[in-house]
């Protein structure tokens, strides 16, 4: 490798030993010589084998042990490190199809102003079996459109799509260490500020999903842990998104967090019905109703929550039916305007 490669692979890892294999194999299968980007992997203070696992690839790759401090500060480790000037995301349970490198490396160089640089991502099980492929016309955040992209940045593509160039990305960085999940929608959000984004609407990566996913999957919805840790991600990251609005000056006509907190309140409602809290459930579905901040995608999502309240296990498993059928890309595509 060169001491100066055109791209820093960074995957970050926390006891994902029984995938980080084929994370690093989908790299090196990449149709990009050695020599244009480099390997990082950021172990976030693993106690499973990852480190046996990583061995065998010799000085493929470098890796950076630290002690555990969650996903932003692995992210921070890694960026410190990384020495090419466009950096491409990949979580250790994830995987690259084939293509993709080259592909975000073309839509860099078109245009110096583009910062980050996405994909879509399809879904593959515990087994590497690919369940789901996102389809081109997925309703996305507008990249020419900073308040739709901030509106509706909930619909972020995940890490192992998202490719950043160095010299937008060091204005926003570090990114805040409290943020343990999801500090991928923090740089996509903040680099928004100070650079173009492009999306390749094709389907360059798979995304797994098992019961360790952070997030609101029909699968771990049901999860109080997972549903605390979602609250308080959430909340942290609209707070730090006010906090680049007033620092950038930046106005818009509408409320960019009406959909955040559409989800927030999704989520604390499914917390109060595990609890069997269900008269605090439906009170704070009613202040939401009478708030008057209400969209169209919000007033959708504020009516299923009543089945939610009823009973979560069943909403859970008519969300599954949901994903697992297409209803909810499709509805994805045919999103609502926030406008």
């Amino acid at each position: 490798m060169t001491a100066n490669p055109l791209i820093s692979v960074l995957i970050d890892t926390y006891n994902y030993a029984a995938f980080i294999s084929e994370a690093v194999e989908s790299v090196l299968a990449q149709d990009l010589p050695g020599e244009e980007y480099e390997i990082l992997v950021v172990d976030d203070g693993s106690t499973d084998d990852t480190r046996e696992k990583i061995k065998k690839y010799g000085g493929t790759l470098r890796y950076i042990y630290k002690t555990n401090g969650g996903q932003a500060s692995a992210f921070n480790a890694g960026l410190a490190a990384a020495r090419g000037g466009i950096i491409c995301l990949l979580d250790a349970d994830d995987a690259w199809k084939a293509g993709k490198l080259r592909r975000v490396a073309e839509a860099f160089r078109r245009d110096p102003r583009t910062g980050l640089v996405r994909h879509l991502m399809g879904d593959m099980d515990r087994m590497s079996k690919q369940i789901t492929s996102a389809p081109k016309k997925l309703s996305l955040p507008d990249d020419g459109d900073m308040e739709d992209f901030l509106s509706r940045r909930i619909f972020a593509i995940g890490s192992s799509a998202l490719s950043f160039k160095k010299q937008f990305l060091e204005k926003i960085l570090p990114i805040p260490e409290e943020l343990r999940i999801c500090p991928d929608e923090y740089l996509t959000s903040h680099i928004a500020f100070y650079s173009k984004v492009v999306t390749i609407r094709e389907c360059l990566a798979l995304r797994r999903l098992h019961a360790s996913n952070s997030g609101l999957y029909s699968h771990n919805m049901l999860r109080t842990e997972n549903l605390r840790n979602y609250i308080t991600t959430r909340e942290l990251l609209d707070a730090l998104l006010r906090e680049r609005i007033a620092q950038t000056g930046t106005s818009f006509k509408t409320d960019v967090f009406a959909l955040s907190e559409t989800n927030v309140l999704r989520a604390k409602i499914l917390l109060k019905s595990l609890a069997f809290q269900k008269i605090q459930a439906c009170r704070l579905l009613l202040a939401w109703i009478r708030s008057g901040r209400i969209t169209a995608f919000s007033i959708f999502k504020s009516l299923t929550m009543l089945l939610a309240i009823i009973s979560p296990r069943l909403y859970a498993y008519l969300n599954k039916l949901y994903e697992e059928n297409g209803l909810f890309l499709r509805i994805k595509e045919k999103a609502y305007p926030l406008k």
